[in-house]
């Protein structure tokens, strides 16, 4: 019988020892409070972050068919909200990321209001005029590239009417 350590490794590695299991955890344990802080508020309690306005973006889980609703800092542009795809750096794209390539119809709340967008995934000048602009606002997005050796990708959230 192969014993398996917390992560399902048959080399019993697991993600305590590997010093990622609790920063995974406070992580998901902070995204949690900012959720339920920002729906009881209506977005007055964690409405921002770091100088930037947060919204709740809720996507169609690619796997789960389940609806997904993470906090997303934004800048709002002519042609919708626009968001960036860093993961913090990670080597992935985050899941939220993952489901608009999988299904771009999804809802943004911000504050009070919902509405039904539909995600444009940028490339080449367009991307690279958008991230610098999400950049002059939130700086540490350049070192997250730094970070990381895929491009960071930057979606347009276009308002459907």
């Amino acid at each position: 019988m192969v014993r398996r350590g917390g992560s399902g490794h048959a080399d019993g590695r697991n993600e305590f020892r590997k010093g990622r299991a609790m920063p995974n955890l406070m992580e998901k344990t902070f995204i949690g409070l900012h959720k339920g802080l920002y729906r009881i508020s209506g977005g007055k309690i964690m409405g921002s972050f770091d100088k930037m306005p947060v919204m709740m973006l809720t996507t169609t889980g690619r796997k789960s068919g389940k609806s997904r609703t993470p906090p997303l800092m934004f800048i709002e542009e002519a042609a919708g909200y626009v968001v960036v795809g860093s993961a913090a750096g990670r080597d992935q794209h985050p899941a939220w990321f993952l489901n608009l390539q999988a299904q771009p119809d999804a809802r943004v709340r911000i504050g009070k209001e919902t509405t039904a967008v539909r995600a444009r995934f940028t490339e080449g000048e367009e991307r690279s005029r958008l991230f610098a602009a999400f950049t002059d606002t939130a700086k540490r997005y350049a070192d997250y590239q730094g970070k990381t050796g895929r491009e960071i990708p930057v979606a347009v959230l276009e308002r459907q009417s």
